[in-house]
């Protein structure tokens, strides 16, 4: 059995019965895990109390693993979180990104859209408007009758699209999606289609008109990629 795959077995046993002591030893003695919002990573020697303080907000904190990428030694593990948070259930997919060492955490990230979970427990907290959506009539016409969007290697795709941030234009992010392809976004209230898309990238950079991408890991392959 590889590292990667002993590490998994035992984030799917921590994300089944989560506990301080589960969490700990998923961690390096050198290990650190960020996340947003802090001001600093924390040390494999905080993790536990972390945990601890994580479960007694949300003590039926439950993690489902539903897929998961390894490329030279950082994984990238798909899941469903599931939790009581100020008395309703709540259900959040995320993203947990972790480089190891033998089979124990050295550099561990977490990647979730917090403004859900926020809203519980602070309604007052400023959000970004919805996009309503425009529809791109040249690309919904294409939609009907391209037979696919060119394949990409994710060697090609990732070096096409950080170019693209480096001087974003709405229209051209519409390239990267096949003519079926869909966009789950935080706060839509439905998946976006490849017409739609151009008309998301115009709101969301009329609103941060500064935004700027820089890739920092990925793994993944023709069917599965992430960055």
């Amino acid at each position: 059995m590889s590292n990667v795959t002993q590490w998994i077995e035992k984030f799917q046993a921590f994300g089944a019965r989560p506990s301080p002591e589960n969490y700990a030893i998923l961690f390096d003695p050198e290990g650190t895990v960020f996340d947003s919002g802090m001001e600093r990573p924390l040390k494999a020697t905080e993790v536990a109390m972390h945990m601890g303080g994580i479960l007694k907000l949300m003590p039926d904190l439950h993690i489902t693993v539903h897929r998961w990428r390894e490329r030279k030694g950082t994984v990238f593990v798909d899941a469903q979180n599931a939790a009581t948070i100020a008395g309703r259930k709540t259900l959040w997919d995320a993203v947990y990104c972790v480089t190891l060492r033998g089979d124990r955490v050295i550099r561990g990230r977490r990647y979730y859209d917090r403004a859900p979970l926020l809203a519980r427990v602070s309604p007052s907290l400023p959000s970004l408007p919805v996009y309503e959506p425009v529809v791109d009539q040249e690309l919904e016409r294409q939609s009907t009758t391209e037979t696919g969007a060119p394949r990409f290697t994710p060697e090609e795709f990732l070096t096409q699209y950080a170019q693209l941030w480096q001087a974003p234009q709405p229209r051209r992010f519409a390239e990267f999606y096949h003519s079926q392809g869909r966009m789950l976004n935080p706060d839509n209230y439905r998946p976006l289609r490849r017409a739609e898309i151009p008309g998301y990238y115009t709101f969301l950079l009329s609103s941060i008109p500064d935004l700027r991408l820089e890739q920092l890991a990925w793994a993944g392959d023709q069917h599965l990629l992430y960055v």
